[in-house]
C-alpha cells in the first residue's frame, strides 16, 4: 500500500488516510493514493478534469491536491474514487462498458447506474471506516463528479455522467445504511462482481 500523507496531522488528513486503509482492507488491488499540487499535468489531466481528486487508471492511483485535504467532504470524494477502483479492478467497468457500447440509446440510464453504485460504495467504504451517517447536501450545493475525474491516460477524455445531487446523496446514504455491496444492487449491472471479492 502506497501512500504520501505522514508530513501533515489534521483531522480531515487522518479521515484520508482511514478511508485509504478501509478501502485497501474490503477489496484487493486496490490504488495508492499520491498527494499533488494540483492535479492537471498527472495522468494527462488537462483543467477540464476534476482539480480535487482523479483516479488514474493506467497507473492504479488516486490524485489528491493538497490544498482540499482539509475539506470535510474530502472523505467521501476519496471514497468514491476507491468505488471507481473497485469497478476497474474486479471488472465491472468492462461489463458496463459492453452493456454501453451494446445499446447506446441507453448510455446515460448505464452511466446513471455507473454512478449510483459508485456513491453507494462510497457509502458502504465511509461507513466501514467508523465515520457517522453523513448527506452530500451537508457538503455540496451542486452534483459533484459529473466531469471526468477517471479513467486511463489522458484523463481529460474520462467518461463524465450526471444524476443529480439528490440521487448521488440518496445512493451514498443507502451504502452507509447498508454497510455491504450487497445494497447496491441496480438493473443491467451484476452486484456478484462487487460482492465475491468484498472481504467485509
Amino acid at each position: 500500500m502506497r501512500w504520501i500523507l505522514m508530513w501533515v496531522c489534521s483531522v480531515q488528513m487522518v479521515v484520508a488516510q482511514d478511508i485509504g486503509a478501509t478501502a485497501q482492507s474490503l477489496y484487493s488491488k486496490m490504488p495508492g493514493v499520491e498527494i499533488v499540487d494540483q492535479i492537471t499535468g498527472e495522468c494527462g489531466a488537462t483543467a477540464a478534469v476534476n482539480q480535487r481528486v482523479a483516479y488514474c487508471t493506467s497507473a492504479n492511483t488516486i490524485f489528491v491536491a493538497r490544498g482540499v485535504l482539509d475539506d470535510p467532504s474530502i472523505g467521501y470524494e476519496l471514497a468514491h474514487q476507491f468505488g471507481h477502483a473497485i469497478f476497474v479492478q474486479h471488472g465491472v467497468a468492462d461489463v458496463a462498458l459492453a452493456a454501453i457500447r451494446a445499446n447506446r440509446p441507453k448510455e446515460a440510464f448505464l452511466r446513471g447506474q455507473v454512478s449510483r453504485q459508485i456513491d453507494c460504495l462510497a457509502g458502504v467504504i465511509y461507513t466501514r471506516a467508523g465515520f457517522s451517517q453523513a448527506e452530500l447536501v451537508d457538503w455540496f450545493k451542486d452534483e459533484p463528479f459529473i466531469g471526468a475525474h477517471w479513467g486511463r491516460n489522458p484523463l481529460r477524455v474520462g467518461p463524465r455522467a450526471s444524476i443529480g445531487l439528490a440521487a448521488r446523496n440518496e445512493w451514498f446514504v443507502k451504502g452507509q445504511m447498508g454497510a455491504e455491496p450487497s445494497v447496491c444492487a441496480v438493473p443491467e449491472l451484476p452486484i456478484e462482481l462487487l460482492v465475491e471479492p468484498f472481504g467485509g
